[in-house]
């Protein structure tokens, strides 16, 4: 709960318009990057002996309700020419192309609020001295080496005079 809360005064100083959870939903704080992307902040701790503790971080984007809204109305209205002009003009479906486009601008809003939020993040763990774990694959432990037994091996028959 520290950690949250350090988070939200970090938030207040930087000015962000955030919103915290009231305990019902799957996050712990809603922020708005821009008109068009959110992001949720889910944190979880885990306790490690001895006396220590892993705090987890989940940075999940979101549309805004207005990226939806501009989103589903650009379909509506690539629909709405497609139908007055696909009589007499055929290549008027080429007008939905303007959704991928859409698409993708706002995937890299979000990507770009996503960026900022853990660069936020990672300041504030230097600041309260928390060590960052990589989250990245992990290599096997070494296996233990075994010394190859020496004289007859069990696995082959020895040659016994026998040709």
């Amino acid at each position: 709960l520290a950690f949250v809360a350090a988070v939200l005064q970090r938030l207040d100083r930087d000015d962000w318009v955030w919103r915290s959870d009231v305990g019902w939903s799957d996050y712990d704080v809603e922020i708005s990057g821009s008109r068009w992307s959110q992001l949720q902040l889910t944190t979880v701790a885990e306790d490690h002996p001895p006396d220590s503790q892993m705090i987890c971080c989940r940075l999940r984007p979101r549309w805004s309700l207005a990226a939806r809204l501009a989103f589903w109305g650009l379909l509506g209205l690539g629909l709405l020419v497609i139908g007055l002009m696909g009589a007499w003009q055929p290549w008027s479906w080429l007008v939905l192309l303007i959704l991928p486009v859409a698409a993708g601008w706002l995937w890299l809003d979000q990507r770009k609020l996503q960026s900022v939020i853990a660069v936020l993040l990672d300041e504030l763990a230097k600041e309260l001295k928390l060590t960052r774990v990589s989250s990245g694959p992990r290599e096997p432990a070494p296996r233990p080496k075994t010394e190859m037994p020496t004289g007859p091996s069990p696995f082959r028959k020895e040659n016994a005079g026998n040709t």
